[in-house]
């Protein structure tokens, strides 16, 4: 019963929201943020020092009330131009998002595609400048399949059978929109940093339910800060931040990760890494990861330090990724 009163609640809530006012949403986002570079800029697609890269990331939130939010990303970028002794290149990358709610009822997905150009600024090469341009597709969807309404109510009980009442909501328009982004970088032997700024929907962006045009999604503004390097021949330290701004609502979660190589092969590391990370006001994030030749293995738990009562509701969150580069390309093989 508890279970079809929170689907009643939440269908509720839709309406209410949709039919009443503006809606003002928040973009998914992950703890580990850096496994995701094209969920946060397109001028990341072919960033790094490989000739390309396939990640993976699962995120899983559960808040206690028999149902899980998820999150997951697959993405795919690689430099596919790039003359050779040259630093500059042309990335390509596609990134694909969803997030799910009420054991799949709700979906919403995201569909990035991103290219990116880079150049050097000097002739030693150790400035760049990259410049990236995106296209995002994104759709939701609710299945009221799934769902148990007031109107299903009946005398023995609910009946999925019965019409939920809201036909309105079951085929919800998709929208378009694009982004952009700049980033400099900076790499010497045994260091590569880089900086940046992106912006997704520069302009509010109407995603309307009804049709009607009164849901809208505003722009999000990113700058992000990451920093790999070479300590010895054993070790090597990975940092990275991300400040995040949309709607009113900034955010901002930074850190890093030791890595302990104990591997003599270069182009065959293996390496375990330990470190944390902080969202401000929110929670301490304790990273855990291993890299065994060309793949990479992390997971994240979220150790909730929010000020909220302590009687409230808060969201037990697991992460999960899994990278591919070729480290025979790479000319750091420790860093990335």
């Amino acid at each position: 019963m508890r279970k079809h009163l929170f689907y009643i609640l939440f269908t509720f809530m839709v309406v209410q929201i949709c039919t009443v006012k503006p809606v003002i949403a928040q973009d998914p986002n992950f703890s580990q943020f850096f496994h995701s570079p094209l969920s946060i800029s397109p001028a990341l697609a072919g960033n790094g020092d490989n000739k390309w890269r396939a990640m993976a990331t699962f995120r899983n939130q559960s808040l206690g009330f028999g149902t899980n939010y998820n999150t997951r990303s697959v993405s795919v970028d690689g430099k596919v131009f790039q003359r050779p002794e040259s630093p500059s290149y042309i990335g390509l990358g596609a990134l694909f998002m969803q997030d799910d709610a009420l054991d799949g009822a709700y979906k919403s997905t995201f569909v990035t595609l991103n290219a990116a150009v880079h150049v050097a600024l000097d002739v030693n090469e150790i400035h760049g400048l990259t410049g990236g341009l995106g296209y995002v597709y994104n759709k939701t969807n609710i299945n009221f399949n799934e769902l148990t309404t007031g109107q299903q109510l009946s005398s023995s009980g609910f009946n999925r059978a019965l019409p939920t009442g809201e036909p309105g909501l079951t085929n919800i328009p998709g929208y378009s929109s694009v982004c952009a982004g700049l980033t400099y970088t900076f790499t010497t032997e045994d260091m590569v940093a880089d900086f940046g700024v992106a912006g997704y929907r520069f302009f509010k962006t109407k995603q309307s339910v009804y049709d009607n045009g009164s849901q809208m999604n505003n722009p999000r503004y990113d700058a992000h800060f990451s920093m790999g390097k070479l300590l010895s021949d054993r070790l090597d330290i990975n940092m990275s931040a991300l400040y995040q701004l949309q709607s009113g609502v900034s955010g901002f979660i930074g850190g890093g990760y030791f890595g302990f190589t104990h591997s003599d092969d270069p182009e065959s590391p293996k390496a375990f890494n330990l470190g944390a990370y902080y969202r401000v006001g929110d929670a301490i994030i304790p990273y855990v990861g291993y890299v065994f030749k060309d793949f990479q293995f992390a997971v994240t738990y979220d150790v909730s330090m929010s000020s909220s009562n302590p009687g409230s509701v808060r969201a037990n969150v697991f992460e999960l990724s899994l990278i591919y580069r070729n480290y025979k390309s790479s000319r750091n093989p420790l860093l990335w």
